[in-house]
């Protein structure tokens, strides 16, 4: 077994693997677990093997642990297991994205005080959602401000 040392891994899609990541929940956020405890929270699927989203239960929990097993050398059934499915739920960025979105910025210096955030413009995790956030609301905030803008 692993000491998860850290907050989680990130699987290569040349590995073949149906887990796409795995975040140790319990090493981020330690008071949500009970100490002899760990959590896991594994992602598998994403929108290139959206139809593992259509397997049951049983099916996903047991395709989990035969790879974490795989990958991290976990032997043991889980004391809780509670699968979520979220569709299509996270912005999948094409070749080229970068420079699209510096285009749209750059158009948008057409429109004084429009600003855009959120993450499909430069970020997908929440702290790519927060930076983004709080540089738009310094740009409104700057806009709203400035007297030569009213």
């Amino acid at each position: 077994p692993h000491s998860l040392d850290g907050f989680g891994f990130v699987v290569p899609k040349t590995e073949g693997k149906r887990i796409l990541a795995c975040t140790w929940t319990s090493s981020k956020f330690p008071e949500r677990v009970p100490e002899e405890y760990v959590m896991l929270r594994c992602f598998v699927g994403g929108a290139m093997r959206e139809e593992l989203a259509e397997l049951d239960e049983d099916s996903i929990g047991t395709m989990v642990r035969e790879e974490l097993l795989d990958i991290m050398g976990i032997d043991c059934e889980p004391v809780f297991l509670k699968i979520f499915r979220y569709k299509k739920s996270n912005v999948q960025y094409q070749v080229g994205h970068a420079a699209l979105i510096e285009s749209v910025r750059k158009e948008l210096q057409s429109f004084p005080g429009l600003v855009v955030t959120g993450s499909a413009y430069t970020g997908i995790g929440i702290p790519d959602c927060i930076r983004d956030g709080v540089s738009a609301a310094k740009e409104v905030i700057e806009f709203l401000t400035n007297k030569t803008n009213i």
